[in-house]
């Protein structure tokens, strides 16, 4: 079973006086850091990418992922790609992801607070988790 805090508890390094520890990292003295290192690292484990544009934008509307989340979202990636597709929106529980399937990157994240009236361009492939 994984533990996975918010990106608003992860901004020090200590949550209610316990230091915040994340399974196969180690602590960082950078705020954030420790949350930082565990998502590139789970997206390294199911080879995706996360864009600097879709990290930032990820820490700013508090949208977490865990291992669990970035397998079905790979999942979803290999499935596009299969269906020949470039560009991808792919919607998982309150958010939306819209990736690169060839670099098999995420682009930018949206969350549910930025998805109402917001129209998708430039993308040739939807998938809904």
């Amino acid at each position: 079973m994984n533990t996975f805090h918010s990106i608003g508890l992860v901004r020090g390094t200590r949550v209610n006086d316990k230091p915040i520890r994340f399974p196969g990292t180690r602590r960082s003295t950078k705020s954030g850091g420790s949350f930082d290192k565990f998502l590139k690292e789970a997206c390294a484990q199911k080879a995706i990418k996360l864009s600097n544009h879709a990290e930032e934008r990820m820490r700013q509307r508090q949208m977490i992922l865990g291992q669990d989340d970035i397998a079905k979202i790979s999942d979803a990636i290999t499935k596009v790609v299969e269906k020949g597709g470039s560009k991808a929106a792919i919607m998982y529980r309150d958010m939306v992801f819209v990736t690169d399937v060839n670099d098999r990157a995420i682009i930018t994240a949206i969350g549910k607070n930025e998805m109402k009236e917001h129209v998708f361009t430039g993308i040739d492939s939807a998938v809904v988790l």
